[in-house]
């Protein structure tokens, strides 16, 4: 294990009537799939499957950003299609926003998006023994909770279905996920060159964070700690890798040291990379060198004993 010292707001949805659709190409590309039994657009996904498999793929989930309260899906390619390339099938999916339902909702949507997907292996070509989970900000948060509380049966939502299935994961990439809510404003960078000129403050009735909660963060604390994917670190991890950007203004970089430390306190395989000077979101994390390192990742843990 090691530390290496190194607006994700997306559009309006325009695509909530279509029906699931394959294209003609030999890539499959499974459009608006429900993965529960409603007729919820925050309930759907799209799947995406490289031709030429001769036998069952990893596969990666990647979940979007857009502070709990916007964002959908359809930018996954932007950062897995190195992914794609070499044989991973890709899942991009909804989950319900903080306007919506407060936490833990969205926390049942991911786990039974994954359970969905492990039911429905033969038809996407899925290795149900090789999924991984990647994620910026809010999707960061999302990707490392669903890694730390693995096996919390009242996080699970089974009552959305899909529950002869487990939504246990073999590896997480966390990118600038907030953590420890509660930790966030009093870490801030301030110190030049990464200081931060306008503070966006978390703990106001309007925050992303209290939104997503239905409280003032600091009037909610046992909220807070059932919200923070630290309270479930145990040991029980799948492995998981954090990047943080050391000039980030809405999630302070910290975040990913609180987690990070945890990990380790229990000898969880876990690395941290900070990227000195990097912003939260921006062209720089969908880099052809960054891509690399995905790839790199996945392939390490969930390739690790494979020929592929």
């Amino acid at each position: 294990m090691q530390i290496i010292l190194l607006f994700l707001f997306t559009v309006l949805c325009f695509s909530c009537n279509q029906q699931e659709k394959v294209s003609d190409s030999a890539t499959q590309q499974y459009l608006d799939v429900s993965y529960v039994d409603d007729t919820l657009y925050r309930h759907k996904m799209d799947i995406y499957v490289p031709g030429g498999l001769t036998q069952p793929a990893p596969l990666v989930v990647y979940i979007h950003g857009g502070a709990f309260r916007a964002g959908e899906k359809g930018n996954a390619m932007q950062y897995t299609d190195s992914l794609f390339t070499h044989g991973y099938v890709i899942a991009d999916i909804n989950y319900r926003l903080s306007q919506d339902s407060v936490f833990p909702a969205l926390i049942y949507d991911c786990k039974t998006a994954v359970r969905f997907l492990k039911t429905q292996a033969e038809k996407y070509s899925i290795d149900t023994a090789q999924v991984g989970l990647i994620g910026h900000s809010a999707g960061g948060y999302l990707v490392a909770f669903l890694g730390t509380s693995m096996g919390v049966d009242s996080l699970e939502g089974y009552h959305l279905g899909s529950t002869e299935a487990s939504s246990d994961v073999q590896a997480v990439m966390d990118f600038f996920g907030p953590t420890d809510f509660l930790e966030m404003d009093p870490a801030i960078p301030l110190t030049p060159p990464d200081s931060c000129e306008n503070l966006f403050i978390h703990d106001e009735p309007n925050s992303p964070e209290s939104q997503l909660l239905g409280c003032l963060i600091s009037e909610c604390p046992d909220r807070v700690k059932a919200a923070n994917p630290i309270t479930y670190v145990d040991g029980n991890e799948a492995p998981i890798a954090l990047h943080h950007g050391t000039f980030d203004c809405l999630v302070p970089p910290n975040q990913s040291e609180l987690l990070y430390n945890r990990l380790q306190s229990v000898n969880a395989d876990a690395d941290l990379v900070l990227h000195p000077h990097m912003p939260h979101g921006g062209p720089y994390w969908s880099t052809p060198e960054m891509k690399g390192e995905i790839l790199q990742f996945f392939d390490s843990k969930l390739r690790a004993d494979s020929s592929q």
